[in-house]
């Protein structure tokens, strides 16, 4: 509670209205319970409580977002990381407290941190022990309480780097994964991925989205500049928030690095996919997959368009098997697929297989993206 309320004090006056330095001793003093108001006191009380509806009065949205969320260490301390919690209260932690309201939500991101061998991540046997923890809270534009189920599967929170296509550089390129849970009506998230500190020159966003990927519709990439954009056409929760970052910790070098490390891991995992495939009796097979040259998914994410109503999150049954079918504009179909023919055994993310249907005037496709929790979410796309 001490945190927030030095956040509510920092951020709620400007340097010319700043209260003095007793006054913000006592506040403090009060809101923690060192002092106990006994009857003599009441005059002060009510100086000290006036005072705090003034700050309150003064601040910004901003400032309320502080006071009315859970802190970023009390949400460290939700998902029993004691030690992430730590860093979230150190002086190194950014935070930011800023809001924005898209489609039927509102996002607040809280603030962030990085640091080493705060949690313990592995990703095909590589322990990832150097990461950045982002705090974000998402809840109903209406003020009605989120479901108590909600959570990864249902809203994606990610990094973009300036300079780099947000379809082809996000958390599932960066070894990232999330937390989520409930509380008093608002869904919490701890997201993190590899530390992305060195960027800090180039600069970074964060991307909220009511979807379980990016695609190449959510928003916009300026080629000359690297700026990335809100599609304001999106049709949907596709809030983007600016970074603010520490430039001393940025390493142009290091960066070059990470972003050639992520891609050829991108591309080791193309490869095992591959190989996987070659080594799949073909017969034994539940579904067959398009092997087309001229699309593979990078370049469904980039050029096709995503079928907004065709998103679907589905369990595998007790055999294994996945089922979809659907009907868009006069295009159906229909499968019966075995999840290990899509998915390595632990691998979350985006398969790489895809299904495909052709028309007279349009090519549907279908993906598969397993999301932490098991469960599968498949998506139509069409070409333009």
């Amino acid at each position: 509670m001490s945190d927030k309320l030095d956040d509510l004090l920092k951020n709620a006056l400007t340097p010319s209205e700043e209260p003095g330095a007793c006054l913000n001793k006592r506040i403090i003093q009060i809101a923690k319970g060192d002092i106990t108001m006994r009857k003599p006191f009441f005059k002060s009380a009510r100086i000290a409580i006036a005072a705090v509806a003034a700050v309150l009065a003064a601040g910004s949205i901003t400032t309320y977002a502080a006071w009315k969320y859970l802190s970023m260490d009390e949400v460290a301390k939700e998902v029993k990381n004691d030690k992430l919690a730590e860093a979230f209260q150190g002086k190194d932690a950014i935070r930011i407290n800023e809001s924005q309201t898209y489609g039927d939500y509102k996002v607040t991101l809280l603030g962030s941190a990085s640091g080493k061998s705060l949690t313990k991540f592995y990703s095909n046997g590589i322990e990832h022990d150097d990461r950045t923890y982002v705090v974000s809270a998402i809840e109903k534009k209406d003020g009605s309480a989120m479901p108590k189920d909600v959570g990864a599967s249902d809203f994606l929170v990610t990094p973009f780097i300036k300079g780099e296509k947000p379809w082809q550089c996000n958390i599932f390129y960066m070894n990232g994964g999330a937390s989520t849970f409930v509380k008093d009506g608002v869904l919490y998230c701890l997201s993190e991925w590899d530390n992305y500190e060195v960027f800090a020159k180039r600069g970074v966003y964060l991307g909220v989205l009511d979807e379980t990927f990016c695609d190449n519709q959510s928003y916009n990439f300026d080629e000359k500049t690297g700026e990335i954009t809100r599609n304001e056409d999106y049709k949907g929760l596709n809030a983007l928030f600016v970074v603010p970052m520490d430039e001393s910790k940025a390493d142009e070098e290091a960066a070059d690095a990470l972003l050639e490390q992520w891609q050829k891991e991108a591309e080791g995992d193309d490869e095992e996919d591959a190989s996987a495939d070659e080594n799949t009796d073909s017969s034994n097979e539940e579904a067959s997959f398009e092997e087309d040259e001229k699309w593979d998914i990078e370049r469904i994410q980039k050029e096709a368009v995503l079928i907004k109503n065709s998103v679907k999150t589905v369990k595998a049954d007790k055999d294994g098997m996945l089922y979809y079918s659907y009907n868009w504009k006069g295009h159906e179909g229909s499968w019966r697929v075995s999840e290990d023919n899509l998915f390595r055994e632990g691998q979350t993310g985006l398969s790489e297989c895809f299904e495909s249907t052709s028309g007279s005037d349009v090519e549907v496709f279908v993906t598969f993206f397993r999301n932490e929790d098991g469960t599968v979410t498949i998506s139509l796309y069409h070409t333009k």
